[in-house]
């Protein structure tokens, strides 16, 4: 038996096998902070709440990236405790009945891809995904910007809610008044591959 020839096979089976293992997609848990900023006529305020969720995300095919995350209603702080309550009620994001703020995706297109001289790749991605609030989810692109280094992985984005895609009301006379119709949002999250 030629011994290289066994060898080499071996070699190329194991590679065959061990590949798919090594580009395999990972599940990242993350966490961080959602925030958000509501600028009406009368009245401007911010606010911030715990997100968390789970993406799986491939370094090497980051146009698969797909996941949820969780930004949990009854934890949203305005700073105004009397506001955050009407925030919870019915009128606005209902959390009983609708406990989550959420997005929802299942692939992207990447824009960019940079390493720069530290080691740090950042991805920029449009994703296309459903967002969910006040328990109507509507579909939104969003721009993510996805940064890599080793293990350690960061995710920021912005976006824009409209109140009435989700049906949100609030008390007659207070949407475009005291709150703003289009609300800005922002997402940070970190976790490790």
């Amino acid at each position: 038996m030629n011994l290289t020839r066994y060898f080499s096979t071996i070699l190329a089976l194991s590679t065959l096998v061990l590949s798919p293992l090594a580009a395999a997609p990972s599940n990242v848990q993350f966490r961080g902070k959602a925030s958000f900023k509501s600028k009406a006529a009368m009245e401007d305020f911010m606010g911030t709440a715990p997100a968390s969720g789970t993406v799986s995300f491939d370094p090497d095919n980051p146009t698969a990236v797909s996941g949820s995350i969780l930004v949990s209603v009854a934890a949203i702080n305005t700073g105004n405790s009397t506001r955050n309550e009407h925030l919870r009620s019915s009128d606005w994001l209902d959390a009983d009945k609708c406990p989550n703020l959420s997005f929802t995706f299942n692939g992207g297109e990447l824009t960019s891809k940079k390493t720069n001289d530290k080691g740090v790749t950042t991805y920029k991605m449009k994703v296309t995904g459903n967002f969910g609030a006040h328990c109507v989810e509507q579909e939104i692109t969003t721009v993510v910007k996805i940064k890599v280094k080793g293990s350690k992985i960061k995710a920021k984005s912005k976006f824009t809610v409209t109140l009435a895609n989700h049906k949100i009301e609030g008390a007659q006379g207070l949407v475009g008044s005291k709150v703003a119709a289009i609300i800005k949002a922002n997402v940070k999250l970190t976790g490790k591959l």
